[in-house]
């Protein structure tokens, strides 16, 4: 008669270690903000470089400039960097 209570014990044992190993996937690795590398010198580019450019590709090329900064600045973010 003393063997279920010494099971349900053993189950009870089996089913804590599960959720323990299951906890410990939850541990994540990120790198440090000092660990970035320095923000890059952009060039620039003055407005009569790109007078030969018809509006429609500046448009679409300050369009592009503006998405990759804001991209950079949310992924900085994410990092915690500056």
């Amino acid at each position: 008669m003393m063997r279920f209570p010494a099971m349900l014990a053993g189950l009870l044992l089996l089913a804590l270690g599960l959720v323990l190993l299951g906890c410990a996937s939850l541990i994540e690795c990120r790198p440090a903000a000092e660990d970035l590398p320095a923000r890059p010198t952009l060039p620039t580019v003055k407005a009569d470089e790109l007078s030969s450019l018809s509006d429609d590709v500046y448009v679409r090329l300050a369009t592009r400039d503006r998405l990759l900064r804001k991209d950079a600045e949310m992924c900085r973010a994410l990092i915690g960097g500056k």
